[in-house]
């Protein structure tokens, strides 16, 4: 593992484990600022363990559920795969890991980015496959529960719960890549090749339908409602479920069909998600992240942009468009837009500042978050509002003016979306270049070049043609 210095972008060094953990599968930080680790040879994340800031060993509470590190590598294939007995050496440096919190994997080499996250309360959620028989009796599921992916829960005293979420049989059991848990207890999943049902479009694509490979894979986000510290939260199964189930489509779309399944239990369900390939592949899959205002922060790849949903699954605010780090200042400050993306893998975000992993761009970019209406409530339960000038600036090179983010709104039912307003012909062209760029990476040249061909033939004197006749001769 390395760190950077969120404020410089350069490595910090002076961290005494930089460089030196190995092994680590996932990781998070909690709310007591330590960190959460989730490690195993080859990508088997079967240990978890946490560090305080200095990367110094915390173990969890006296009557917690961790085991000696001994008695869990005893639980691990070492004769299958020659690797284990390189840990703990190989994943904490500065000696030895006296417990962990054994997650009960087995091993599978595609299990290394399934999900793992820490509650702003310290609940800790993994996301594992391939358990041990003795696992699912801890997890108090029944016969029918006995997947190959499991939600797996523990309390901030390190004690494991029954399963978060449970599933009927294989097809229908959890199956995806990213997992958090807000502070009311929800948790928060992303199941991969699932729509709402009905539906075989991604938010933001209103005419090509989703496929096997298409934007990396296709998915659902799905928030399963905190029940007081009791689980589960609910399931999945086959069919339409039990009243108030949310109803889901799983499948490739392949013919325009999905397999109607249901997840009882849950509230809504976005669907936006992209790449999230099958529960097999080991291909890097997309991560999203959950910010202390319970609002989900998701790298839509199909769009080259960062959507936002609230906690009632409402879209709130889409950050940023297709670019490349050779897109010069004087565009970037003409268009006045700033966050562009060839490929959003992964975003984290706070309420101060995003961070975005653009893949294809080879880079991490950092954008200062600003909002278009902020309300201070005093003690005394006055309150006054302001808005300050809109926009924040990104801290790489070249240097970007990102756009605004709408304040956390209060918790309201889905609505429709207003009415669009009038929109300048440069805002006309920068959509249309925009959905150009995402049929291009979909496959789909001959929707890139319809796109292209309206900008000019619509604005033919506009900046946004010329870049149109030159894509088009490229495709």
């Amino acid at each position: 593992m390395v760190r950077f210095d969120g404020k410089t972008g350069k490595p910090d060094k002076s961290w005494p484990l930089f460089g030196q953990v190995g092994n680590v599968v996932e990781y998070a930080v909690g709310p007591d600022g330590m960190l959460y680790l989730m490690a195993g040879p080859l990508g088997h994340g079967a240990f978890i363990y946490r560090l305080d800031r200095a990367g110094k060993y915390v173990p969890f509470p006296e009557g917690s559920d961790a085991i000696p590190v001994a008695e869990a590598l005893t639980k691990s294939p070492k004769g299958k795969y020659p690797t284990w007995h390189l840990f703990p050496g190989n994943a904490y440096n500065e000696g030895t890991l006296p417990k962990v919190l054994f997650t009960g994997m087995k091993g599978h080499s595609n299990t290394h980015e399934k999900g793992f996250g820490v509650s702003p309360t310290g609940w800790i959620v993994a996301v594992v496959e391939g358990l041990y028989e003795d696992r699912y009796a801890r997890l108090k599921t029944t016969k029918d529960g006995k997947l190959p992916r499991v939600v797996q829960v523990w309390s901030p005293d390190g004690k494991l719960q029954p399963v978060g979420v449970a599933g009927k049989n294989d097809l229908s059991g959890y199956n995806g890549h990213g997992a958090h848990m807000d502070r009311d207890g929800s948790i928060y999943l992303v199941r991969s090749f699932t729509l709402p049902r009905g539906t075989l479009k991604l938010d933001g694509i209103a005419d090509v339908p989703v496929r096997l490979r298409r934007w990396g894979g296709h998915g659902t986000l799905i928030k399963f409602r905190g029940l007081g510290g009791k689980f589960p939260l609910g399931e999945f199964g086959e069919g339409d479920g039990p009243a108030g189930a949310v109803k889901l489509g799983s499948g490739f779309g392949d013919n325009g069909k999905m397999k109607p399944i249901y997840a009882s239990g849950a509230q809504w369900a976005y669907g936006g998600m992209t790449g999230h390939l099958v529960g097999t592949c080991s291909c890097p899959h997309a991560r999203h992240d959950m910010d202390g205002y319970t609002r989900s922060w998701i790298p839509a790849q199909h769009l080259s942009s960062i959507m936002v949903i609230d906690a009632n699954g409402n879209r709130i605010a889409r950050l940023g468009r297709y670019g490349n780090v050779d897109d010069t200042t004087a565009d970037i400050e003409e268009d006045r837009d700033g966050l562009r993306f060839a490929l959003p893998k992964a975003v984290a975000a706070s309420d101060t500042a995003m961070y975005v992993v653009d893949y294809d761009n080879r880079r991490v970019m950092k954008a200062k978050l600003g909002y278009h209406a902020e309300e201070t409530v005093g003690l005394d339960g006055s309150a006054s509002v302001s808005t300050p000038a809109p926009v924040a600036t990104a801290t790489v090179a070249p240097k970007v003016s990102a756009t605004s983010v709408p304040a956390a709104p209060a918790a309201t039912p889905p609505t429709a979306a207003p009415a669009p307003s009038a929109r300048s012909p440069e805002q006309v062209c920068r959509g249309w270049w925009s959905l150009a760029m995402s049929y291009k990476r979909a496959g789909r040249k001959d929707k890139a070049r319809d796109y292209l061909q309206k900008i000019i033939d619509e604005h033919p004197k506009n900046d946004y043609a010329a870049r149109a006749k030159r894509e088009i001769a490229r495709l």
